[in-house]
């Protein structure tokens, strides 16, 4: 029997040449690094592994990547396949060193294979210390609670985006296959591009406003249905009009046109401009001019003239898109065809004008106007599907969550009558607001093989792919887009979607490289906009890698951009993220000031999503400076202006943060209640992200709570959810949460061997709160088993980490390790040095809980100096103030020196006195291993006065500790009964 064919047949990971292969998730890692290989690729990858040094057919590769209804040229697509598989392991089909063709037969894998390891560090396993702490290893997981928004933001401009096309494409009503992937190329030849900039308002009239958009947007949907034209989308035309402060003419100078075609990447621009005369009634005589250019030369290709009454807006736009057509030797539309055009939009002029004002109110980022006119448009025409649709998208953009979904099952419902492709626009976004992915991703799917020669309906299909679950078929999705972009502006537009996919994937190097791309395309458009949006894409990036001061400068140029375009939706956000930065450097002031300013924008636009969310930082600093209850205020705006807009994800995040307030102040069953709120919605919203934290916070209370055989199952569970969603960030935290909890138990090898994986994971990421925290972690484990010299090493690591990301509240807190770490070690003079460096910045900066430790750190020190009295002196300073911190942990460890300190001076009635309040303290909070820290203390103060009462004491607690699943603090408590009975 071949026993290593049969382990490698089970092994999960295995090796080939210099590659790693997770056969599981088909992961390949080079050198620590992850291979971002495309699905097609990893699952071809994956084909070869089952069967190493056979020959494969290409029908049997077909079966593997195709399902049997696929409608695609098969030998062309694994021909493609194979090669990106090549490209990606460093392959050639010349000189062969993984994958052979086989004429007329197939594909052999040349490489046999082996059972690996997983890609994890390792590390010396040291011997066993004389003494253990008896507290659980606990590390605050480097998480931080604000949100972002930039997946939001990118979200936001997808929504607007699909009311553009819901207004653009009225085609006529064809059957499409589905097919598994949207077309590599267009199967016919490029339309020409033809941007409608607007119609200039000649009647200076308000009532005459909307007139210009509607005229443009159904001008668009006319031209539209020809087969060789494509118009620009109405908001890619707005945005290049106010990006290049170009107003609306009867016609261009060549000097503009050329400026137009630069941006929008269009072939042909049409302008011009309208009168309108009357008394504001439907029955006003209208006018239109309008003027067809070359923006190549100049030349004006086409003039005409279309005269009638409002009402006849339809039969004008008819007429003009007859002559034009004419005019670029086009076929005519069939009389079904125009007649489907005509019952596909808004039914009358009153709707029209509701419509078309609501649709201009969102391209300006006016959402609360937009809201006003599309209710008003919806009541007056309760059965149109369109009106329905923009209000959803308006309540969307608003946050109105609930509503948005509403008013998208009334589209859905209301959508007969439509053509094929505006149905399944509205199918797509009703799927996506109920969070049916699979649905939505069916759906897009279709549009993109409907439409095979634009990037909006892939870029959709992306975006909800990434919103799956799936950010690496979304990146391989967006990969196919870049060869159907017509312009620098599309480009843009796929690596901004790109950034969003890498966001999710936590390759935040990968999103940070699509955020610069983004950036030089724009300012190869001159598109300020995409410029503004990639420079703070790029901020955000450079954050999340630890890059603070070069994030400050991008978000700070994103910024003016923003204020130069008067847009109010990218200044909240930018200043949200510039608060984010600020906080991670300390600069707590400076990050108030932020997010208050982003509060203070958000509120007087009506953004009351942005106002959560500005609410929820501000809450953060309060608990950082330990106000909690100050905190805890905050975070209850947060949640109430998340239901007021029914923003169920604020919702969540807003429940969370309540629950770390009451964790902070160990009222763990308030904060356990919280979590559960918060992994209710989550699950309800198919949330994983939120669903994965929401798990990791209620391990953290469980284990405090003393259940840590059910911490260990939500940690695990937590991580489970975040690998099945591919959230490479809440995986990682999630393995510091499992790894804890295994230390807790007394599993220190386990848990090591989790906190390394944690590290490497956190190395790819290469988000450097994320390294530092694990490394933090995984020095905890290794001085657990006495490997001082591992242990300090891991937490110089993590110091540079911190310092290179200028993190000055997690710098003091790893000096204060290093200071605990030396006075284990009896390097005294070293644990004085850094207990300087901490008064020194406590001088710069004061903060009562770095003050505490320091105070903590010198009690320490003059007893083991037996400076006795001085000792006294500090531990009455030291008792003063842990009555003023908000931190157990503090607390009780203040509460063990100042008992320490009255023993010293043989004053056992004090020190009995001070860690009996100390367990009661504990004990109240509910946290069951702080209740074992203290009688831990209380065990060793009693072998002071009396070894036999110490061995009792450390017997009992070994069993009450054993039976409550605490391994380390039993096995502690065992070597000091051993230590006392010698």
């Amino acid at each position: 029997m071949d026993t290593t064919s049969e382990t490698f047949s089970h092994a999960r990971f295995v090796r080939l040449g210099p590659f790693v292969i997770d056969r599981s998730s088909g992961e390949v890692q080079k050198d620590g690094q992850r291979l971002r290989i495309p699905g097609q690729p990893r699952r071809l990858l994956l084909a070869f592994l089952e069967k190493p040094g056979e020959i494969i057919s290409q029908e049997e590769l077909r079966a593997k990547l195709w399902p049997d209804d696929t409608n695609v040229e098969f030998n062309h697509g694994i021909h493609g396949a194979i090669n990106k598989l090549r490209q990606a392991l460093g392959d050639s089909s010349e000189q062969p060193q993984f994958i052979e063709t086989i004429p007329r037969c197939g594909y052999r894998f040349l490489v046999q294979t082996s059972a690996a390891t997983p890609p994890v560090a390792s590390a010396e396993s040291g011997s066993s210390s004389e003494h253990f702490a008896a507290l659980p290893i606990r590390v605050a997981v480097p998480r931080w609670r604000g949100r972002s928004g930039l997946l939001v933001a990118w979200a936001l401009l997808l929504t607007l985006t699909s009311i553009t096309i819901a207004t653009l494409h009225f085609k006529t009503r064809t059957k499409s296959r589905a097919t598994v992937n949207p077309p590599s190329l267009p199967l016919s030849p490029l339309p020409r591009t033809v941007a409608i900039v607007g119609f200039k308002d000649l009647s200076s009239r308000n009532d005459s406003a909307w007139l210009s958009t509607a005229f443009a947007e159904m001008l668009s949907t006319e031209l539209g249905t020809s087969a060789g034209l494509q118009p620009v989308s109405g908001e890619d035309v707005a945005q290049m009009k106010r990006e290049l402060a170009i107003a609306d003419a009867d016609s261009y100078a060549q000097p503009t046109l050329k400026r137009i075609q630069q941006n929008l990447g269009a072939e042909l621009v049409i302008a011009g401009s309208l009168m309108r005369i009357g008394s504001g009634s439907p029955k006003d005589r209208v006018r239109f001019d309008i003027h067809l250019q070359n923006p190549d030369t100049g030349q004006t290709l086409a003039s005409l003239s279309e005269t009638g009454t409002v009402t006849q807006l339809f039969d004008l736009i008819s007429d003009a898109g007859v002559q034009l057509r004419g005019q670029l030797g086009i076929a005519p539309l069939s009389s079904s065809a125009e007649g489907e055009i005509r019952h596909a939009g808004p039914a009358n002029s009153t709707v029209q004008h509701l419509y078309f004002s609501g649709i201009q109110k969102l391209r300006n980022f006016d959402y609360l106007g937009a809201k006003e006119v599309l209710l008003q448009a919806v009541a007056a025409a309760p059965d149109d599907s369109l009106a329905h649709e923009a209000l959803s998208t308006a309540l969307a953009a608003g946050g109105f969550e609930t509503q948005a979904a509403r008013e998208a099952k009334l589209a859905f419902d209301l959508a007969k009558g439509l053509t094929y492709e505006q149905g399944l626009q509205i199918e797509g976004r009703y799927y996506d607001t109920k969070h049916e992915w699979d649905r939505a991703e069916e759906t897009y799917r279709r549009l993109s093989s409907l439409s095979p020669q634009t990037i909006d309906y892939p870029v959709h299909l992306a975006d909800i792919q990434a919103k799956e679950g799936k950010p690496l078929e979304a990146i391989a999705t967006l990969d196919r887009l870049h060869q159907l972009s017509r312009s620098a502006r599309d480009e843009g537009r796929i690596y901004l979607a790109e950034v969003s996919a890498e966001d999710r994937a936590g390759d935040f190097k990968k999103e940070l490289a699509a955020a610069r791309e983004a950036a030089a395309q724009g300012q190869i458009a001159n598109a300020p906009l995409v410029i503004a949006r990639a420079l703070r894409a790029q901020g955000v990036a450079l954050q999340h890698l630890g890059d603070n001061t070069q994030a400050l400068n991008q978000l700070r140029a994103a910024e003016k951009t923003f204020e130069t375009l008067n847009d109010p939706g990218g200044l909240v956000e930018v200043l949200l993220d510039q608060g984010n930065v600020f906080s991670d450097l300390g600069d707590m002031n400076e990050a108030e000031s932020k997010w208050n300013k982003s509060l203070a924008l958000a509120r007087s636009t009506g953004n009351k999503r942005k106002e959560a969310t500005a609410s929820d930082n501000l809450g953060n600093i309060f608990l950082t400076r330990g106000e909690t209850e100050k905190a805890r205020i905050t975070y209850q705006r947060s949640y109430e202006l998340s239901r007021e807009v029914d923003d169920k994800t604020g919702e969540a995040f807003s429940l969370l943060t309540i629950g770390d307030a009451y964790q902070e102040e160990c009222h763990l069953s308030r904060a356990e209640n919280y979590y559960k709120q918060a992994l209710q919605i989550a699950t309800q919203i198919a949330n994983q992200e939120i669903r994965g934290e929401a798990l990791e916070s209620l391990a953290g209370v469980l284990a405090d709570r003393g259940d840590l055989v059910q911490a260990k199952r939500t940690a695990e569970e937590s991580l489970s959810v975040a690998q099945a969603s591919g959230d490479k960030t809440t995986e990682t935290t999630a393995l510091v949460y499992l790894s804890q909890v295994l230390a807790a138990q007394g599993s220190l090898k386990e848990g090591q061997s989790i906190a390394q994986k944690a590290t490497v994971d956190a190395d790819a990421l290469a988000a450097k709160s994320l390294q530092a925290g694990s490394r933090i972690l995984l020095g905890l484990i290794l001085l657990k088993q006495g490997d001082t010299t591992n242990a300090r090493e891991n937490y110089n690591q993590a110091l540079v980490l911190e310092e290179s990301a200028d993190e000055g509240m997690e710098q003091k807190e790893t000096h204060y390790l290093l200071a605990e770490l030396d006075i284990e070690e009896n390097h005294f003079s070293e644990a004085r040095e850094m207990l300087q460096l901490l008064q020194g910045d406590l001088s710069r900066r004061h903060d009562s809980d770095t003050e505490l430790e320091c105070l903590i750190l010198q009690v320490r020190l003059e007893l083991l100096d037996h400076h006795r009295d001085a000792a006294l002196k500090t531990s009455a300073r030291t008792q003063t103030l842990s009555q003023q911190s908000e931190r157990l942990d503090l607390q009780l460890s203040a509460s063990e020196v100042v008992a320490q300190s009255a023993a010293a001076s043989k004053n056992w009635t004090q020190a009995d006195r001070v860690l009996t309040s100390a367990l009661r303290r504990a004990s109240q909070s509910g946290c069951v291993a702080c209740e074992f820290k203290v009688q831990f203390s209380q065990c060793d103060l009693s072998a002071k006065k009396d070894a036999t009462r110490g061995v009792r004491c450390f017997e009992e607690l070994n069993t009450r500790a054993a039976a409550k699943g605490f391994g380390l603090i039993a096995r502690n408590a065992a070597i000091e009964t051993a230590v006392l009975t010698k």
